[in-house]
């Protein structure tokens, strides 16, 4: 800087100086005066401005005019640049005006008053209007213009419309002369403009490769070709662009947008709503937010810029990393997963073709289901109906398939109705196709991000009716779609109950049978069974047999009727009305057959009790106190034979040296003797020791001790004995 331009500045502080001493020392009397005067004096009065009833606010500052405008939405900037302002902002300035306090009254250019050119009056340092009507078309307003302001805070003001000028304070001063209007602008997109979630009709978000397109059609979102939308997550997003905090304001010059990249935004968000203008019809209105650049000199933050319509707007604002990264998005984020969109509850009927392509309709009638076509001879079991229906609506899409739909046949058509007539959907599954080279509607799109890549044979291409983009499921989430129709039947394997059955036969493998008669003295008493061909059987056995099988649950029924082997046994159950139902199974594997048309896998409870001895356990039944005569041969240590009488608890024997004690310890084991179990085995075996019995009522038993342990061979059957038994029945019955 030269010598000559630092004299000339120094003369221009100078003046400047002197005329802010000037008025200093002019107005320094004037405390004097104030003193005696009211200290609560205003201006205007403090009700003379209707605070909420303002729709206008102008401020000029030299050449450079704010223009606020009160909106059915809140406050508007609409010069220089149209924009939002935060109405708390607003409503201070208009509080503001009747807070202005008068010092000093006095006319300018009189006596030792300055002219009005020297109090930053003529022309004025700032001008702010407030505009408010006052009934019908009529305006009325109050205009401040205000001029230079003292070191002590004071300043000159005048009010249009009324002679002299005023030494004020409060403060309007500072508002007037010195507020950046950018410092009214609202902290947050939400106060821009964007809507609650339920007000906006229209959503889109654009970069410079493509562009999402939804639409909201009676309370839910579409996507532009009719697709729906996951509404849920659209207005969730809606909301976080509402909460998104502008971190600040850089610009308001149209000139400047292209140094933020601005011009051409890398991505754009679009939201329709209704128009908020206090008059004239209501049409709605495009709210566009642009992305730019990366803030310059930071690393967490973009350029962006807010408006209505399709102009942009000068205002430039920067937005953090963070809430900008979270506009991007792919469309498969918003779509709606789920195949059906019913309530479980609403569910009323189904309809699809079966494994032969033959249709299958069922339809639930109050709290049951049955088939309306396509009748396989059985009714459909409740649990089964609501693992299918429960399948349909819980199938969520694992991808996307953006394309039309395969030329081919669906492999399976699935409709689903509701209980109200117009709830109705139609789902259409086809293989997914995978060979290389096919056209592009004939692929599978890539899948979303954080989906893994499946095999085509894990899922299914599925597509709703009237939409163009397909859903790839899992097969195994949709897998009782595909379960053969037998798949629907109740798991009751039996329905007839105990009493409605007249006798259960069971043939074992080798031509074995067991036959049980029902006898019911009382018809709402108790059934009771005997073993046809004996004198008793083992009744917990037979009873746990009978549990399992009149409550015989399938595990799964078969697609194909087994082919019955050898070792399969067959159950027989007569009923009361003359029918029969018969029922094949493999204890080994599980697998049987019903009444020759059903195959089914039952649970391994049955097929462990088939294999049980029915039989009583009690081989020789009779009590120690019903023997009348037991006669022995073969004492273990000679082939010599002796009978013991049993007469009134005493016990006397043809051999003078019986061992009294161990013929008691032979009694005991013999009535009644239990066996572990029946052996089908006709292997000779030398017996140890030969024993008969007879009772006081005639009833003869015979046993015979195998020299293999532990066996025994009773009235002709092969048992197995306990070794403690089978050592009893071999001990010595004489003494030494």
């Amino acid at each position: 800087m030269s010598f000559k331009t630092t004299i000339a500045l120094l003369a221009v502080l100078f003046v400047v100086a002197a005329h802010f001493v000037a008025l200093e020392l002019w107005v320094r009397p004037g405390r004097e005066a104030e003193s005696e005067r009211d200290p609560g004096q205003m201006l205007i009065a403090a009700d003379a401005v209707p605070v909420e009833g303002v729709t206008g606010i102008e401020l000029r500052r030299g050449e450079r005019t704010v223009k606020l405008e009160r909106r059915r939405d809140g406050w508007m900037q609409i010069e220089p640049v149209r924009f939002a302002i935060e109405e708390e902002a607003a409503l201070r300035l208009i509080s503001a005006a009747g807070e202005v306090r008068v010092h000093r009254a006095f006319e300018p250019g009189t006596g030792d008053a300055p002219p009005r050119s020297e109090l930053g009056l003529d022309p004025p340092r700032a001008t702010l209007r407030l505009q408010w009507a006052s009934g019908g078309d009529q305006m009325r307003g109050v205009v401040f213009h205000f001029g230079d302001r003292l070191t002590d805070g004071r300043g000159f003001a005048t009010l249009e419309g009324q002679a002299g000028a005023f030494l004020v304070s409060g403060r309007m001063l500072d508002r007037a002369l010195r507020a950046d209007p950018r410092q009214w602008r609202p902290q947050r997109l939400g106060d821009l403009g964007i809507p609650a979630a339920r007000h906006a009709s229209m959503l889109a978000l654009a970069d410079r490769q493509r562009q999402i397109l939804l639409q909201r059609d009676d309370d839910a979102w579409r996507f532009a070709g009719g697709d729906p939308a996951e509404s849920d997550r659209i207005d969730q997003m809606l909301e976080r662009l509402a909460e998104m905090e502008i971190g600040e304001y850089l610009s308001d010059d149209p000139a400047a947008l292209s140094g933020y990249g601005l011009d051409r935004p890398w991505r754009t968000v679009q939201i329709r709503r209704p128009s908020p203008a206090l008059t004239g019809p209501d049409e709605d209105v495009v709210l566009t937010l642009r992305i730019g650049d990366e803030a310059a000199g930071s690393e967490d933050g973009y350029y962006a810029s807010f408006s209505e319509g399709e102009q942009p707007s000068p205002v430039v604002f920067r937005l953090s990393r963070s809430q900008v990264e979270g506009l991007d998005i792919e469309p498969d984020q918003m779509r709606n997963p789920e195949l059906v969109r019913m309530p479980l509850t609403s569910v009323a009927r189904l309809r699809w073709a079966d494994e032969a392509g033959e249709p299958v309709e069922i339809t639930r009638d109050g709290d049951y289901w049955h088939f309306t076509e396509g009748d396989p001879g059985f009714q459909p079991g409740n649990r089964q109906v609501f693992r299918l229906v429960s399948a349909l609506l819980t199938a969520e899409a694992e991808a996307y398939h953006d394309a039309p739909r395969p030329q081919q046949s669906p492999v399976r058509t699935v409709t689903v109705a509701g209980t109200m007539g117009d709830e109705l959907e139609e789902i259409e599954f086809y293989r997914v196709p995978d060979e290389v080279g096919a056209d592009e509607a004939d692929l599978p799109m890539p899948v979303a991000p954080g989906i893994e890549q499946m095999d085509a044979d894990d899922q299914w291409l599925a597509y709703r009716q009237d939409e163009r983009v397909g859903y790839l499921v899992a097969r195994e989430d949709v897998a009782p779609i595909f379960d053969p129709v037998v798949s629907l039947r109740s798991e009751h394997v039996f329905t007839p109950r105990e009493e409605e059955v007249e006798a259960v036969t069971l043939h074992r493998p080798g031509g074995y049978k067991l036959r049980f008669i029902a006898e019911q003295t009382d018809p709402h008493g108790p059934v009771y069974w005997t073993l046809e061909g004996e004198q008793a059987h083992d009744d917990r056995t037979r009873r746990r047999l009978f549990e399992s099988l009149f409550t015989l649950r399938a595990d799964r029924w078969l697609d194909e009727v087994p082919e019955a082997g050898e070792q399969w046994h067959r159950i027989v159950l007569d009923l009361r009305d003359d029918r029969s139902r018969e029922l094949l199974v493999d204890p080994e594997s599980g697998r049987a057959v019903l009444d020759d048309r059903h195959g089914v896998k039952v649970d391994d409870d049955l097929s462990g009790y088939l294999t049980s001895e029915l039989r009583d356990r009690r081989a020789i039944p009779a009590r120690r106190a019903d023997l009348r005569k037991v006669k022995i041969t073969g004492t273990a240590d000679d082939d010599a034979t002796m009978t013991l009488d049993i007469d009134d608890h005493r016990i006397e024997s043809d051999h003078d040296d019986f061992d009294h004690d161990a013929a008691l310890r032979l009694l005991d084991v013999l009535a009644p003797m239990h066996v572990e179990q029946y052996i089908e085995d006709d292997e000779a075996h030398e017996p140890l020791r030969r024993i008969e019995l007879t009772t006081r009522e005639g009833q003869q038993y015979t046993l015979e001790v195998l020299e293999q342990r532990p066996l025994a061979i009773v009235n002709e059957q092969r048992v197995q004995l306990d070794e403690q038994t089978w050592r009893r029945l071999q001990e010595p019955l004489v003494t030494e």
